[in-house]
């Protein structure tokens, strides 16, 4: 984050196995972005079959102002804003209407219990590890 150039006033983090289908996804957030709130929602197509029809859809905010300024946890990553608060509410969030979709490969290592083990070591007190 220290490496994004500071005028910059949203911040967007993906995945490499996630994609973004709307034309003009960008143009579409930067409208309706509202500055009042820190963040933003969209759909997050978390598990999607082999021709497009989706198994589980969720809410996700990885949509965000620099206020929400460090990623934190070697797996399930989420963000910490500068009063040390992680991203699981919703109060201050605008609904961005686009949807990522995720298409993880097959061979992906699906086992995260060491790697949740890691971070909860890492930070004893985390209550999503």
């Amino acid at each position: 984050m220290t490496l994004i150039p500071k005028d910059t006033t949203i911040f967007f983090m993906a995945d490499l196995d996630e994609v973004i289908k709307e034309s003009g996804w960008c143009d579409i957030v930067k409208s309706t972005w509202t500055p009042l709130f820190d963040r933003g929602q969209y759909t997050y197509n978390r598990d999607v079959a082999p021709n497009d029809d989706i198994i589980r859809a969720i809410p996700e905010y990885r949509i965000h102002s620099d206020d929400w300024y460090k990623w934190v946890n070697i797996v399930h990553e989420a963000i910490i804003n500068h009063a040390g608060r992680k991203q699981f509410y919703v109060e201050t969030c605008t609904n961005i209407p686009i949807t990522v979709w995720h298409y993880p490969k097959a061979e992906k290592e699906r086992d995260y219990a060491a790697l949740c083990e890691d971070t909860l070591e890492e930070e004893p007190v985390d209550y999503v590890m």
